[in-house]
C-alpha cells in the first residue's frame, strides 16, 4: 500500500506508509511491468461485509422486483404511446386499457420494491467516516452497496483499460469511478464526471440528489462547450446496476459524448458509443431486451446468443454498446 503522490497529490503526512513515486524510483511500473494499482478505501469495509445466504436470497428478490417493475414501466409508456398516437378510436381504448393495466401492475411492484428496501436498509453508524459532507450516520441499502471486491481488483482495473484510452485518461476514468462509487455506495443517487479525452481535464458533479438522475453543473456545461467536438467522455455510476438507459443515449448524442460509460455498483461496466439519430422506442426496447437478458443469464441457455442479437441490433440503431460483466 501506497500514499498517491503521483497521481493525486498525496503527501508523506497522509500516513504511515511509502511514497509512490518512492516505489516507481525503484522500478515499480517499470516499462514491461504487469503490476496495476487500485484506491484503497478503507471505509467501504464495513460497507461490503459477507452475506448470509438469507441477505442473499432477499437480495436477489428485490433484484427480481426491480427488473419487473421497470419492465411494466416500459409496458405503460409503450401502450401510452399507441393510445395517444393511433388513429382509429378503438385501437386507442384497447391500448389505453392495456396502459392502465400496466401502470397498476407498475405501482404494485413499486410498492414491493420499497417495502424490500426498507427491510434491507440499514444505519451506517458503525461506518467509518468518510470525510464527506454527509452524514456518517445515513441510510445505507444493502442492495446498492458497491462490490468493493470488483472496485479494487486488477482484473476490473484492466476493463478500463479495454475503453481504447492512453495510460493517463485511464487512470483518471478509474479514479473518477472509484470515487463516485465510494461517494455513492448504499445509496440511489448518482454522480457525473466529463473526462476531456483530448486534455485530460475533468470535472465532477456530485450533489445531486435526485434519484437515478444526474445532471451536468454549469461549470460542467462551460468545460464541455470549450471541448473539440466528440472529445468529452461521459461517465456516470447507477445504483440498481442496469444498463444505459434511453435518456442517457439520447444525451450522449446531445452533448456530443465521445462515448459514454455507466459504472455499476454490482462491479458491470457499460460503453455506450452513439454513432447517429435513433429511434427512442425501438432503442428503450432493445435495451429493455439487454437488461432482461443479462439479469437472466444464469437461466438462459442461449443467453449469449440473445445478447449478441441485441447488441446487433443497436448497433443497427447506431446505438453501439459494449457490456463488461463482473462474474
Amino acid at each position: 500500500m501506497f500514499i498517491d503522490d503521483v497521481y493525486s497529490n498525496g503527501k508523506k503526512s497522509d500516513g504511515d506508509y511509502p511514497l509512490l513515486s518512492t516505489a516507481i524510483a525503484e522500478g515499480l511500473f517499470h516499462p514491461r511491468c504487469k503490476d496495476s494499482t487500485s484506491t484503497y478505501y478503507p471505509e467501504l469495509d464495513d460497507l461490503d461485509g459477507p452475506l448470509s445466504d438469507d441477505e442473499l436470497a432477499e437480495l436477489d428478490r428485490q433484484r427480481g422486483l426491480e427488473v419487473q417493475q421497470q419492465h411494466a414501466e416500459k409496458q405503460a409508456e409503450r401502450f401510452d404511446r399507441r393510445a395517444k398516437y393511433s388513429l382509429d378510436e378503438d385501437n386507442k381504448r384497447i391500448a389505453q386499457k392495456r396502459a392502465d393495466e400496466w401502470h397498476d401492475k407498475a405501482d404494485m411492484l413499486g410498492e414491493k420494491v420499497k417495502r424490500a428496501e426498507d427491510v434491507n436498509r440499514i444505519t451506517a453508524e458503525n461506518v467509518a467516516k468518510s470525510g464527506e459532507n454527509e452524514s456518517s450516520k445515513r441510510n445505507i441499502i444493502k442492495s446498492t452497496v458497491v462490490n468493493k471486491q470488483a472496485l479494487q481488483s486488477s482484473t476490473y482495473r484492466k476493463t478500463i483499460d479495454k475503453l481504447g484510452e492512453d495510460e493517463k485518461i485511464s487512470r483518471t476514468i478509474y479514479q473518477q469511478i472509484c470515487e463516485m462509487l465510494k461517494h455513492r455506495s448504499g445509496s440511489v443517487y448518482e454522480d457525473l464526471s466529463f473526462i476531456d479525452s483530448s486534455t485530460g481535464k475533468y470535472k465532477t458533479r456530485t450533489d445531486f440528489n435526485v434519484e437515478q438522475k444526474c445532471f451536468p453543473s454549469k461549470k460542467m456545461m462551460s468545460m464541455m462547450r470549450d471541448a473539440k467536438p466528440n472529445t468529452i467522455i461521459g461517465v456516470h455510476n447507477h445504483p440498481k446496476s442496469s444498463a444505459p438507459s434511453v435518456a442517457d443515449i439520447d444525451t450522449a448524442l446531445q452533448k456530443h459524448y465521445k462515448y459514454g460509460v455507466v459504472a455499476c455498483h454490482n462491479g458491470d461496466i457499460y460503453k455506450y458509443t452513439v454513432t447517429g439519430k435513433f429511434s427512442k422506442v425501438t432503442v428503450d426496447s432493445l435495451l429493455d431486451t439487454v437488461n432482461d437478458l443479462i439479469y437472466n443469464r444464469h437461466k438462459i441457455a442461449n443467453y449469449n446468443e440473445l445478447l449478441d442479437r441485441a447488441l446487433n441490433q443497436l448497433k443497427e440503431n447506431n446505438i453501439e454498446l459494449e457490456v463488461f460483466l463482473w462474474e
